[in-house]
């Protein structure tokens, strides 16, 4: 197996549309190759390849979903390249977590009435891709999409059936280490791609980053060899936008910890300034309005605090207008009549169209485009994938729903998760149309690790009266004695 530090941005095999697809959305696992045969694993790859074994061999499984967290963001990255196609570190890691899981429970995995509704919602929503493939019979065209959203979804159970062994802190602290190191990536990204990183002369950043942290360079090489036309922040995503959808929903999982909100502060004043810097008119429109929505349903919220935050945001805001208004005609106020406007009418005007030709089941998984996960997954998958959307969604969501006669006690850090979910589902709805988004199934693979530290009122309720039973018992026999 050779060692390569970059892969070439040939194709071979695949159709410009097809790449164009792939290359857009959570991490694909097709993807341009350096167009020779046989196997070839990047030098990130034996990194790779290095630390997840540890991993893997380690009892405690907080290591492995550390890393399978941690390498959901990767999105620049190809660990290997077989023939024409290319894994990336997002496919890969599931895949060893699933693995790990398997290994690990064995025969002791037992099905749990508990989860009957997360595990059946998320295959559900992969049953009605491939049943819209079959139907177009376009199965063996998109088998490998189909096989990267199965690994996502499979992934995702495997996190619920490990949620026992994963303490809210570690999630908190797993979830707050990447996201410094994403801030940190973003900075030195920036800098790079602009030519502003210091000790030029005496060592090429680029040289080094570009192997360990962007060798794919189809969907990276724009970050880093066009610079004079490209100078906005992305980190590790191949996309602003992309890396807007994972800072928006940070910033309210953070903001989430009232308790926390001193140890959080500069950390999130780093997310506001990196998400105006993405120039991201996805990120402005969902920090808006998770903004909003925060501030009207956080009850863990007091309402002198409520009324600083919308001040803050209103000045924040017109900061913004008055200092930057060129900015804010370019991404939003402009943004229609701009040939990206154009293109994302056009995109779901074919999307319609594909709907209109198959309402119940689509034209197939990743046959067709739009703007927004609404026009996708309706041209897609038609209303089956629509409403399989929508209930996977809700049923992670109502699980922090106060419900009457079975309420749910919730922590910071299960509404934390949920405003970070939400956040990348608004950014889905605004722009970010992939189902396969890796900055959405992020934080699914988050909200899954919480499930369990919910606890039913009602029980705690039961267990505080049998102790209250006890402590009454054994006082009225010391008085009889």
């Amino acid at each position: 197996m050779n060692i390569i530090c970059c892969t070439g941005s040939i194709l071979h095999g695949f159709t410009l549309n097809s790449y164009y697809i792939s290359a857009r959305d959570g991490k694909r696992l097709v993807s341009s190759s350096s167009g020779t045969a046989g196997e070839k694993m990047t030098l990130f790859g034996v990194l790779w390849l290095i630390i997840v074994l540890w991993a893997f061999l380690k009892y405690d499984m907080k290591y492995m979903f550390a890393l399978t967290l941690l390498f959901m963001t990767f999105q620049c990255d190809n660990v290997i390249n077989i023939g024409e196609l290319s894994a990336g570190p997002q496919i890969v890691t599931s895949f060893a977590f699933i693995m790990k899981t398997l290994i690990g429970y064995g025969v002791k995995i037992r099905y749990n009435r508990k989860y009957r509704l997360p595990i059946f919602s998320s295959l559900l929503l992969v049953t009605i891709a491939v049943t819209s493939c079959l139907i177009n019979e376009i199965f063996d065209e998109k088998v490998l999409f189909l096989v990267q959203l199965s690994l996502y979804v499979l992934c995702f159970i495997c996190i619920l059936i490990c949620a026992g062994e994963l303490g809210e802190e570690v999630i908190y602290r797993t979830v707050r280490g990447i996201t410094v190191f994403l801030l940190a990536m973003g900075i030195i990204q920036i800098l790079t791609t602009m030519d502003l990183m210091p000790f030029k002369s005496m060592v090429s950043f680029r040289s080094i980053l570009q192997p360990l942290f962007y060798n794919d360079t189809g969907g990276a090489s724009y970050i880093f060899f066009y610079r004079s036309r490209y100078s906005r922040i992305a980190s590790l995503f191949q996309e602003p936008s992309y890396f807007s959808v994972f800072l928006v929903g940070a910033f309210y999982y953070f903001l989430s910890y009232t308790s926390r909100w001193k140890d959080n502060i500069i950390l999130m004043c780093f997310m506001m300034l990196e998400l105006l810097l993405t120039t991201s008119s996805t990120g402005y429109g969902a920090f808006l309005v998770m903004g909003i929505l925060f501030i009207l349903v956080n009850d863990k919220v007091k309402f002198s605090w409520k009324i600083a935050i919308l001040a803050a945001a209103v000045l924040g805001f017109l900061f913004i207008y008055v200092g930057f208004y060129d900015l804010l005609d370019t991404v939003i106020f402009s943004k229609l009549e701009s040939g990206s406007g154009r293109t994302r009418n056009r995109m779901n005007n074919t999307a319609l169209a594909a709907y209109e030709s198959s309402k119940l089941w689509g034209i197939g998984y990743k046959k067709v485009r739009g703007s927004s996960i609404i026009y996708s997954l309706l041209g897609e998958l038609g209303i089956c994938g629509i409403v399989a959307y929508v209930f996977f969604n809700m049923v992670i969501f109502w699980r922090v729903i106060d419900r009457k006669g079975k309420e749910m006690r919730s922590s910071e850090q299960n509404i934390g998760c949920m405003f970070a979910l939400a956040s990348a589902i608004v950014c889905q709805v605004l722009a970010c149309p992939d189902l396969d988004l890796c900055s959405y199934w992020f934080w699914a693979y988050v909200s899954a690790a919480y499930v369990k530290t919910l606890t039913a009122n009602s029980s705690i309720k039961k267990a505080e009266i049998r102790m209250y039973d006890r402590i009454e018992w054994r006082r009225i026999r010391r008085n009889e004695g």
